[in-house]
């Protein structure tokens, strides 16, 4: 078996996987996508401009975009990456609260076990080919990215703010887009009160509960539409929306362009491509 064997995913994404019977150098280099690693044995040792460390199994490594770095494999290594274009995660993360999120620097994250979750789905649907399997491939990327963006950094240097009872609420949401769902449903998921709880919610994702829906409704809809499951009115009611004026204007807030054009737009450039 290769050292190292990379299949091409979807979107500008490609996956790697390590399985390593000899010590291996890699030189170095720099990659146009961010490249999330999890290691399952023995160790890979990394060293950039700013800083050398080691990971070991169960850590999860991410190394930003152009950010030149060296990788070397003990002998044993056995680990995965998957590499996500930068236009892919800057996409996602302009449709959601998590806008400005950032890697600063290669290192082991913290946290990263949802990630590894979603990405090991990821590579195995990626090598079980079948119906519909681009668009298995196209909801767990964005599933990844952003778990993966949660735990990055905030513009201003910290840290970002965690709140299980808001994620509680958050994962809520994304349950039940299509339901008649509103602030009180949000607050009872996240066993907060209704006060308490869009403070609080505004504090940890930088919106208010009632534009959280309206986003995450809005970008439902942009993924039927981008798929080409569904026409822009039944995108419009499976997400949610019970008045298509207010989808329209919720969409265009969220994507700065309306439905129709959206839609248009991605008629003739499928899953392979970057949306």
């Amino acid at each position: 078996m290769l050292p190292v064997v990379t299949r091409p995913l979807l979107r500008g994404t490609s996956v790697r996987v390590w399985h390593c019977d000899h010590e291996l150098r890699g030189a170095s280099a720099a990659h146009p996508g961010l490249e999330l690693t999890w290691i399952q044995a023995g160790h890979a040792h990394y060293r950039s401009a700013l800083r050398s460390f080691s990971a070991g199994p169960g850590d999860v490594v991410v190394v930003p975009s152009q950010v030149d770095h060296a990788t070397t494999l003990d002998a044993g290594v056995q680990g995965k990456v998957i590499e996500l274009s930068q236009p892919l995660m800057d996409e996602i993360a302009a449709a959601t609260s998590l806008a400005g999120r950032r890697f600063d620097r290669a290192g082991v994250v913290s946290g990263g076990a949802d990630v590894v979750a979603v990405a090991e789905a990821l590579e195995r649907e990626s090598r079980s080919p079948g119906a519909g399997q681009d668009l298995v491939l196209d909801a767990l990327l964005e599933a990844l990215v952003v778990r993966l963006l949660r735990l990055a950094v905030l513009p201003e240097g910290g840290t970002c703010v965690k709140d299980a009872r808001i994620m509680a609420s958050v994962d809520f949401v994304e349950a039940h887009l299509e339901d008649a769902i509103g602030v009180d449903l949000m607050a009872r998921a996240a066993a907060m009160s209704r006060f308490h709880f869009s403070r609080r919610f505004r504090e940890v994702m930088g919106m208010s509960p009632h534009a959280y829906l309206l986003q995450a409704r809005s970008r439902r809809a942009a993924s039927l539409l981008r798929r080409g499951q569904r026409s822009v009115t039944e995108a419009a009611f499976s997400a949610g929306f019970q008045d298509l004026g207010r989808f329209r204007a919720a969409f265009r807030r969220t994507f700065g362009v309306s439905p129709m054009q959206y839609l248009e737009a991605h008629r003739s450039r499928r899953a392979p491509q970057v949306a």
